[in-house]
């Protein structure tokens, strides 16, 4: 199955019923179209990604249980490994086999680190939109602030992804959709 945008929104909505994680899902994927496009990047994949990223929350809400669990289901529903992969491991800026031991987890003990570019700019694009209620936009600064608390090297990772793809855009998304940017 090539991953369509059609298919992805299908997968999700069959999933996902909250309407703040599909809110959550559409910001994602609007910001990975942007960057997609700036890098030369299919677009209709990685859009298509970033609406699945979290497509299992409801049913697998829990750290012990998010994001690896929903991975067998893509695979189950024929999605490629690529997708698959990410949506198995897009956790924060990516957490090391050392970190989850460190931190003690409730996760396997593996890596949870994207293994691409197109990884990092689907992962970096996630940092943007809140999932609360009501939902929000960040900016760089808002998230690099809070990314401190889970340690130096994480405040490091983040900091890298900002200077490879620049400041999130987010007046567009923000216009379009009427949520604030903090």
């Amino acid at each position: 199955m090539r991953a369509t945008r059609a298919e992805a929104w299908e997968t999700l909505t069959e999933y996902t019923k909250s309407e703040a994680l599909l809110r959550h899902a559409l910001a994602v994927e609007a910001s990975v179209g942007f960057y997609a496009r700036v890098y030369g990047e299919d677009e209709e994949f990685w859009r298509a990604t970033a609406l699945l990223h979290d497509f299992d929350y409801e049913i697998h809400p829990t750290l012990d249980q998010h994001p690896q669990d929903g991975a067998p289901i893509l695979r189950e529903l024929g999605y490629p490994e690529l997708l698959c992969r990410f949506c198995s491991c897009h956790t924060g800026v990516g957490l090391s086999r050392a970190d989850v031991k460190r931190q003690r987890l409730p996760l396997p003990v593996r890596d949870y680190l994207a293994g691409s570019d197109e990884e990092r700019l689907v992962m970096y694009a996630d940092k943007f939109h809140s999932k609360r209620t009501p939902p929000v936009f960040l900016t760089g600064d808002t998230y690099a602030a809070s990314v401190g608390r889970w340690g130096e090297d994480k405040v490091t990772a983040f900091a890298s992804l900002r200077a490879k793809y620049g400041e999130p855009v987010l007046g567009p998304l923000s216009e379009s959709t009427g949520y604030p940017v903090i």
